[in-house]
């Protein structure tokens, strides 16, 4: 076949699109280096970012189990105010909340628990801080709120949600309806022990009026 362009034709196709494209091509190579550069050092700070919240979460931890409060106070407020969406935030707003709870501090607790809440989106974690607020309300006699709080949808914590239901009747003295509430946890229960404390709780309410037996095989 032959080449109908020589060289110098060849040369001068070149030149002209070199005069117009020259100058948007170099312009794209170097947008496109200099998004592949940001990336890069992007990923590199939030991995750095990551290491950081890990060694302090864990300087935060050693605290608590040396019972050094002081620090341990020190720390957990350093780390919230530095890495306030960082997915250790929730871990030491509950953890926080389990301290302040042994305490007798329920107020703080609730308080740890609703920030934890509003930091996250997981739903296992929202389900999970749902449950104890539920906890805690009833054990400072606020039924409606502890009824509010619990997840709508029980998923993996169903026997938990329901048994804690059947609490919040039971400490109204409906036992009609906590008695319906513990007769559900006990058949979606997991484990022998958690039957076995179901089971219990019904044992130890008093009788209906009807008569009608609490035991959950019944």
């Amino acid at each position: 076949m032959v080449d109908i362009f020589d060289d110098e034709d060849r040369a001068e196709q070149l030149k002209k699109l070199w005069k117009e494209w020259g100058i948007p091509i170099i312009v794209a190579i170097l947008v496109g280096l200099a998004g592949f550069v940001g990336w890069r050092l992007f990923q590199e700070h939030q991995e750095n970012k990551v290491q950081e919240a890990a060694e302090l979460f864990y300087q935060y931890e050693l605290a608590v189990e040396t019972e050094d409060s002081q620090q341990a106070d020190s720390l957990a407020v350093e780390f919230l105010r530095t890495y306030p969406s960082s997915g250790y935030s929730v871990y030491l707003l509950m953890l926080r909340a389990k301290e302040s709870v042994e305490a007798e501090d329920f107020d703080a607790a609730l308080g740890y628990l609703d920030s934890a809440l509003a930091s996250t989106n997981d739903k296992t974690l929202k389900e999970l801080t749902s449950i104890r607020m539920a906890r805690i309300y009833l054990q400072l006699d606020r039924q409606d709120e502890a009824l509010a709080i619990l997840p709508k949808s029980k998923g993996g914590y169903a026997a938990i949600v329901l048994e804690i239901t059947g609490d919040i009747h039971r400490q109204r003295e409906e036992f009609a309806k906590a008695k319906q509430f513990y007769d559900e946890a006990y058949e979606e229960a997991y484990t022998n022990s958690h039957k076995e404390r179901i089971k219990l709780k019904i044992a130890l309410m008093p009788k209906l009026s009807d008569n009608t037996s609490l035991d959950p095989s019944s």
